[in-house]
């Protein structure tokens, strides 16, 4: 009887293994995550990448947020995120954060270039700014249309948080370092800015190129925000997008960013509204 007795023992056990062994099979190999943070300018084009490469490799799983590129800097030095998108070069403070806790000033790959629009109502007339006008804008300096040869109406504002990218960007290059005027009204993202605008025949609102359906994107310098203009940078406003990471890229992360910067990686960007860096065959 005992010896019947571990026969069955034995013949449980091992059905039980077996068993153990086929959920595994069915469960497939362990996926490689990675995580990407940062800019909203580069979000929708991040999205479009992590799908398609997800597509073609199966044992990868690629998570997508935003929230602006200092958020993708942070979460990059924290080591919650792998790859921090950028749409502007990353601050002295956040390299320096990051070689502290690294000991590694990072790496960055340009990616895709692309211009910072500025969006109107479909039914405001204003066509062109100048640099200055905008500046002054964006500034406090002009606060009625009729100062831009349009009717007597207050100018409504909208703009990104100090987080993002793109705001730090304008501020840089277009206010000349100066601050906001606190009139601003800031929103979550470029799509809550557009859709803003939308409703708004008397507002203004800046950002991404690629988010700009739906709204009039006025010429800057009498320069229309066209793929051509940005390409050879005669729109004033124009510029690269970054990934960036902590060390050198190795595995799945090299693989991933080698493939953003592939032919099928950029035919991508461009299909989603920004420009190449290299030459699409």
């Amino acid at each position: 009887m005992k010896s019947i007795s571990r026969k069955v023992k034995f013949f449980v056990s091992l059905c039980f293994l077996l068993y153990i062994a086929s959920c595994s099979m069915q469960l497939g190999p362990k996926k490689t995550i990675i995580r990407i943070k940062g800019s909203d300018t580069l979000l929708p084009l991040a999205k479009h990448w992590a799908t398609a490469y997800m597509q073609e490799n199966a044992d990868v799983s690629i998570y997508v947020q935003g929230g602006g590129t200092a958020t993708g800097a942070a979460a990059l030095a924290t080591g919650s995120a792998d790859i921090c998108t950028a749409s502007r070069p990353l601050r002295s403070a956040e390299v320096q954060n990051i070689a502290q806790i690294h000991g590694s000033v990072g790496f960055s790959f340009l990616v895709a270039k692309e211009a910072i629009a500025i969006f109107l109502n479909k039914s405001n007339p204003v066509e062109s700014f100048s640099l200055t006008e905008v500046k002054n804008i964006f500034t406090g300096n002009v606060l009625n249309w009729q100062e831009l040869a349009w009717q007597d109406t207050s100018i409504k504002l909208y703009g990104r948080s100090p987080n993002s990218g793109t705001h730090h960007y304008l501020r840089q290059h277009v206010l000349q370092g100066q601050p906001y005027t606190s009139d601003v009204q800031v929103l979550a993202g470029t799509s809550a800015i557009v859709r803003a605008v939308q409703k708004d025949k008397f507002s203004i609102g800046y950002g991404g190129f690629a988010y700009g359906e739906g709204v009039k994107m006025a010429r800057i310098n009498n320069i229309a925000i066209t793929p051509k203009n940005i390409r050879d940078a005669s729109y004033p406003i124009s510029r690269y997008l970054y990934l960036y990471t902590i060390d050198k890229p190795r595995g799945r992360v090299k693989k991933f960013i080698d493939w953003t910067m592939s032919q099928a990686g950029q035919r991508i960007a461009l299909e989603s509204g920004y420009l190449p860096v290299i030459e699409l065959e």
